[in-house]
């Protein structure tokens, strides 16, 4: 849609445009301006296809009001709705002063419009608010209950959009805690200047969707956003924490502004673009589905790295590897004695080692070793200790000739002293007790 011919309303600016498809037929209102001076209007133009347009012969179909009114010098950036037979427009407007409000106005047919007669029905802002100076460009939605309208505001030299409600589309409530949608930090594409929304909602997603213009200090682009109802941005990386189907928006992490959908997955043990994937495109060479560059063993050829890997929900086994990649392994695990066995019992590791050793500093005690008279041992780790070893009275030793007894030092022989007789009396007193009751 291109500028109009030489000396038309619209010769200078066409742009702002709002298109509604009404059954076969493409409808757009525009707006157009015919010097640089504020003196914009609104038009209108259809097509088949939405590329041909041809512009209304009537235009502009939405002009400026009367002296001394609210919109005296411009009427700016229309939203339009066709509510059963009637269409709904909601649009910009500015008085000498050139504050920007919003206003109504309905029509049977789009081109013939009545103003509503209390407008503004959307007005500024409070001295210090952040929509003093302007409201306008409104983009309006009917949910089936509610009217809901998305719309720039200005504290000078800042825009940035906010959302507010209504029942009928004339008394509106503005969102105790807008502006829904800041402009950026100094130094980025949309730090001066967030405005101009159009929004629409995605059923498939459930989620609205908004195109905005941005402003850094001399170049307008046009921006993106989502808004998901019921979810969170905790971490502030414009992807919500619960919304149902994610559409690009739902954040996987919403603790983590390093991690939503889109963003760029790096090594770190981390799905860092929400796909529900860990460092893919990083090398597993052991699969066992940690990365090289995480993973404290990715050498395939070494059966210690498939089982080793730094999860601390991996439990560490009996195997002779750092199961959990901590650095650290059970001294169960080792094989300290050199006899073939380390103490923990299920050994499931080198072919070469067993497990089950009950006394891994003794080379001669494991599982299956053969019992020796030594002491109290218990050798084949079956946990008794044969009788004889346990009477330990020199020449009762079953025949076992080569019984050593440990050395008693000097006080436990003296204590043998005293011992040896006291058992005696305590033996003869009961069998004298015996023979009393027997009597």
């Amino acid at each position: 849609l291109d500028l109009g011919p030489t000396g038309s309303w619209d010769q200078y600016v066409v742009g702002l445009p709002y298109v509604l498809l009404d059954g076969a037929e493409y409808k757009m209102w525009y707006t157009g301006s015919y010097d640089e001076s504020p003196s914009s209007r609104t038009g209108y133009a259809t097509s088949a296809d939405g590329i041909m347009w041809n512009k209304y012969d009537g235009n502009p179909v939405l002009d400026v009001g009367p002296a001394e009114s609210w919109d005296e010098v411009q009427v700016h950036g229309p939203s339009v709705l066709l509510d059963g037979n009637e269409y709904k427009m909601w649009f910009g407007g500015t008085d000498v002063s050139l504050n920007f409000r919003i206003g109504y106005a309905t029509s049977a047919d789009g081109i013939v419009w009545n103003k509503y007669a209390g407008n503004p029905v959307l007005d500024l802002g409070s001295d210090e608010a952040w929509d003093k100076d302007w409201v306008y460009t409104p983009r309006v939605l009917f949910d089936g209950k509610e009217y809901k309208a998305w719309f720039s505001g200005r504290d000078r030299p800042f825009d940035t959009i906010g959302y507010a409600a209504s029942a009928d589309g004339i008394e509106w409530n503005k969102f105790a805690r807008n502006p829904v949608l800041e402009r950026g930090p100094k130094g980025t594409w949309d730090y001066k200047w967030a405005n101009a929304p159009s929004v629409l909602f995605d059923f498939d997603c459930n989620a609205y969707k908004m195109w905005y213009a941005g402003l850094d200090i001399f170049n307008l682009r046009i921006g993106y956003a989502i808004f998901l109802p019921g979810g969170r941005d905790l971490d502030g990386d414009d992807s919500y924490d619960e919304a149902g189907e994610p559409c690009g928006g739902w954040d996987c992490n919403d603790s983590d502004s390093e991690i939503h959908p889109g963003a760029t997955e790096i090594c770190d043990g981390k799905d860092n673009d929400c796909d529900g994937q860990i460092d893919e495109g990083f090398t597993d060479a052991d699969g066992d589905g940690w990365a090289y560059c995480l993973d404290c063993c990715d050498d395939p050829s070494d059966p210690c790295c498939p089982v080793s890997y730094p999860n601390p929900y991996n439990p560490e086994v009996c195997d002779g590897c750092d199961n959990t990649c901590d650095g650290w392994m059970p001294e169960l695990e080792f094989d300290d004695d050199g006899d073939g066995y380390v103490e923990c019992p299920a050994w499931v590791g080198d072919p070469g080692l067993q497990g089950g050793d009950c006394d891994d500093e003794d080379p001669a005690t494991y599982p299956g070793a053969p019992e020796q008279i030594d002491s109290t041992k218990d050798n084949n780790c079956d946990g008794k200790i044969p009788f004889d070893e346990e009477e330990r009275s020199e020449g009762e030793h079953c025949g076992c000739a080569q019984y050593r007894a440990p050395a008693r030092s000097g006080l436990a022989a003296a204590a043998m002293v005293w011992l040896v007789p006291a058992v005696f009396i305590g033996i003869l007193k009961s069998r004298v007790r015996r023979e009393k009751k027997r009597a």
